[in-house]
């Protein structure tokens, strides 16, 4: 041998499924113009908005929270202008949403490192392939255009 091996030690990152569906839906969207993806889950809402939901009593339709292809459109329209998070933003949700900080709006929480924020309804009617159902759903995406939005009366911390 001369000295070049292959590493078969090394870690390699963790695949998020979610993530990988999410560009998918990307790929979809620039080749197709649309895309087929049924809605699916990104992961859970986390213990800490499962406890302030239970303790607020805030109706949560279930612990994972779901997208479809209609909340990523409506999150990247081209009416939001330069309020649009970037493809690579919403493909990293699923992966950044646990260390984000969160809050309650009185309608639905908001989840936001202050730079980006993600909006997800408790309990949305969503069309799955099974029929109808309540969700928790992510229904948009944004930037933050000023961080003292988050000190409002209506904003309520929840976690960090």
């Amino acid at each position: 041998m001369d000295g070049e091996g292959v590493e078969i030690y090394k870690k390699l990152p963790r695949s998020n499924k979610a993530s990988e569906k999410i560009a998918s839906i990307f790929r979809d969207l620039r080749l197709n113009g649309f895309s087929r993806a049924s809605p699916f889950s990104i992961g859970s809402v986390g213990a800490d908005v499962k406890r302030f939901a239970e303790r607020k009593k805030i109706p949560l339709a279930g612990r994972n929270i779901y997208i479809s292809v209609r909340a990523i459109t409506h999150s990247m329209r081209e009416t939001k202008g330069d309020k649009r998070v970037t493809n690579q933003d919403l493909i990293n949700f699923p992966k950044t949403k646990n260390k984000m900080t969160k809050f309650y709006d009185g309608e639905c929480f908001i989840y936001t490192d202050f730079n980006k924020k993600f909006v997800i309804h408790p309990n949305y009617i969503l069309k799955l392939p099974r029929g109808k159902r309540k969700v928790v759903n992510l229904i948009t995406a944004g930037l933050v255009t000023d961080k003292k939005e988050f000190i409002l009366p209506k904003y309520e911390k929840i976690s960090k």
